[in-house]
């Protein structure tokens, strides 16, 4: 194995051949004349790609240029009589692994939420808190995680009430505007009940508890 011929795509998917650097500088060094190398030891199917289509392209491309590839965890050798055959079916398995794991994914956040637990990510106001079962253990022993509840940020949550406030202010601001521009142009608009019990509304919101339901 050539040491300067060692090429990674490190923490990036192989859901597809774009945006991989390592792959396209490998493709570029086996395609040169003279070639550095005759053969490209692959560790396995899904680290060509994990779309059979972008799979059998690259092999192809590289074949047609007399380029063998050997993929280690399969045990698959380019030289093989069937080997587009078998490189076919492990690249369409590499697929739908991949989607079957976005699925798992999908539906492991969807029951968090519906639990009402955290399904992720961050919130300016808030910090992420974890729950634990006592009456539940892992493998080791500890008290398992059953989920990660939200909860008010006390160093944050004076800024996010500020913000309220400005925009509770603001919006007042404007609606007094709209209001004063119509008596100067003598237009016959009424302080609707409604304007009055929306700003009250929005008014009491505000001197709630942040974070209250």
């Amino acid at each position: 194995m050539l040491d300067e011929h060692v090429y990674t795509d490190e923490a990036v998917s192989g859901l597809s051949v774009e945006d991989r650097e390592g792959l396209q500088r490998l493709v570029h060094a086996a395609l040169r004349t003279p070639r550095p190398f005759d053969v490209i030891l692959v560790d396995d199917t899904s680290r060509l790609s994990r779309d059979v289509v972008d799979t059998v392209q690259q092999f192809r491309e590289l074949r047609f240029h007399g380029v063998d590839l050997f993929f280690v965890n399969q045990g698959l050798h380019s030289a093989r009589d069937n080997a587009e055959f078998l490189l076919a079916i492990y690249g369409a398995m590499d697929s739908e692994y991949i989607r079957e794991l976005g699925r798992k994914t999908h539906r492991g956040l969807e029951g968090q939420a519906l639990h009402g637990f955290s399904a992720g990510g961050t919130a300016f106001g808030y910090r992420r808190e974890p729950l634990y079962d006592a009456s539940l253990a892992d493998r080791d022993s500890q008290r398992r995680r059953i989920g990660v509840r939200w909860t008010v940020d006390p160093v944050e949550a004076p800024t996010i009430r500020e913000i309220y406030q400005l925009t509770l202010a603001v919006w007042a601001w404007r609606v007094s505007l709209v209001c004063s521009t119509a008596d100067k142009s003598r237009l016959r608009v009424r302080r609707s009940d409604t304007v009055r019990a929306m700003t009250a509304s929005v008014r009491d919101g505000m001197s709630a508890p942040f974070g209250s339901s």
